[in-house]
């Protein structure tokens, strides 16, 4: 659903849809697999269609959307008028929960990954930046730092609204290096550093903040970077 212009047409069409090319579950469905958990996406809508929550709970609790953001808007392909995807921030996916079902039980699994879109939208504020009166010097501090306090805002919203609110199995996945995806492979020298380095400043402060949290961190920042420096000893011919 996030290619071209064919895919984005099709995704309208039949009213939304999912990122993934197989067709098949994305991640967040495989781990419920996993658990033998049964999971339904919590709320749908977008592509000019209005926002609908699911309405079959207790299984409506996956509220992962494509394109959102930690805490700000807009998301990637999310347009103030409703007609590009629904992309509601973590902060808001949290609050939606919290809404619904008032807390989290002490055996439910949860799972927060996120700061990729912030990455996509800082790189395209770049342009905006300098035309705004910043030198290009300026604008690139500008973003890593704006990656930064993203970090920090994720791991406030995992301390205080998620394991503030009852969660004692929280598992929390880092950002990996987008420098370091076909995305990123394809960038010039520079722009790959500069990903690096909000990667970096997204990671400390996120995991600086969860420190001496019960949340358990996944390294996929480091284990992306082991896929792609021996690709053959994990299955992979082309990375």
């Amino acid at each position: 659903a996030s290619g071209g212009g064919k895919a984005l047409h099709a995704t309208v069409a039949v009213g939304g849809g999912k990122y993934t090319v197989n067709p098949g579950p994305v991640w967040a469905e495989r781990v419920a697999q996993e658990l033998d958990y049964p999971i339904t996406v919590g709320m749908t809508g977008g592509f000019g269609f209005a926002p609908v929550e699911c309405p079959q709970p207790p299984s409506c609790t996956n509220w992962a959307m494509g394109g959102a953001r930690v805490s700000l808007h807009p998301g990637i392909r999310e347009n103030p008028d409703g007609s590009g995807q629904l992309a509601r921030t973590i902060k808001e996916q949290i609050e939606l929960h919290l809404a619904r079902f008032g807390g989290f039980d002490s055996d439910e699994a949860v799972s927060v990954q996120g700061g990729g879109n912030d990455v996509f939208h800082q790189l395209l504020s770049i342009g905006a930046l300098v035309q705004g009166g910043l030198t290009f010097e300026q604008a690139l501090a500008s973003v890593v730092a704006a990656m930064a306090s993203a970090g920090a805002e994720l791991a406030g919203y995992v301390k205080d609204d998620i394991l503030g609110n009852g969660a004692r199995q929280v598992v929390v996945w880092n950002l990996q290096d987008v420098a370091d995806t076909p995305f990123g492979q394809r960038l010039d020298p520079q722009t790959r550093e500069l990903i690096s380095a909000m990667t970096d400043a997204f990671n400390a402060r996120l995991l600086g903040g969860l420190a001496g949290t019960a949340a358990k961190v996944i390294d996929t920042r480091q284990l992306l970077a082991q896929w792609v420096a021996n690709p053959a000893a994990y299955g992979f011919g082309n990375v």
